[in-house]
């Protein structure tokens, strides 16, 4: 995916917000400030074995691309939340990765464009 809507689908987040473009671009830079955090606590909790605290994070996250409509790192993260909830452990490091690259994808995005 190198295409910026599948980073941030503006439209989809002016709906989301109600109309209000503004609104949107809070919302998203928002997001932005925050996954530098959120990518660390996910990591923690991986590194530190803690599956619980893990799909904690990775819920908040969804929610988050949800209401930001982030698509790649939505459908990442509802990907992953499904593998932790199924114990797909043959699929949870490739999901961890794309996760992790798909987060920084949305940290690069520069806002000033939209």
């Amino acid at each position: 995916m190198n295409n910026i809507s599948d980073v941030y689908d503006i439209e989809k987040a002016i709906s989301l917000a109600g109309g209000n473009r503004k609104l949107a671009i809070e919302l998203i830079t928002m997001l932005i400030a925050q996954l530098p955090v959120q990518k660390f606590e996910i990591t923690e909790s991986i590194n530190n074995d803690d599956m619980v605290s893990l799909k904690q994070h990775i819920h908040k996250l969804y929610g988050s691309c949800q209401c930001c409509a982030t698509p790649a790192l939505m459908n990442i993260t509802r990907e992953l939340e499904n593998i932790i909830e199924n114990n797909l452990v043959n699929k949870f490091e490739s999901a961890k990765t794309e996760l992790l690259i798909e987060i920084d994808r949305v940290v690069r995005l520069d806002t000033t464009i939209l």
